[in-house]
């Protein structure tokens, strides 16, 4: 998610530094990120396949990661 700044910055940014993860912009309107009790910057979200949430927290959550990356 990427909120905040603007979004012709945030798509240079993907496109110079050739990032593979799925992003969204969502301007100033902070609905999503409330909605999963998101309050500071950076956070690591990790979704299942079905894109349910297994982990959110403000370090990388090796743990999640492996358990999820195991059960495949």
């Amino acid at each position: 998610m990427n909120a905040g700044d603007r979004r012709d910055h945030i798509q240079q940014v993907f496109s110079l530094r050739k990032l593979p993860w799925r992003s969204f912009y969502f301007g100033q309107d902070y609905t999503i990120p409330d909605s999963v009790g998101v309050n500071s910057w950076p956070v690591y979200i990790v979704l299942d396949r079905d894109q349910n949430i297994r982990s959110i927290s403000h370090q990388v959550d090796h743990r999640a990661l492996e358990e999820l990356l195991s059960s495949r």
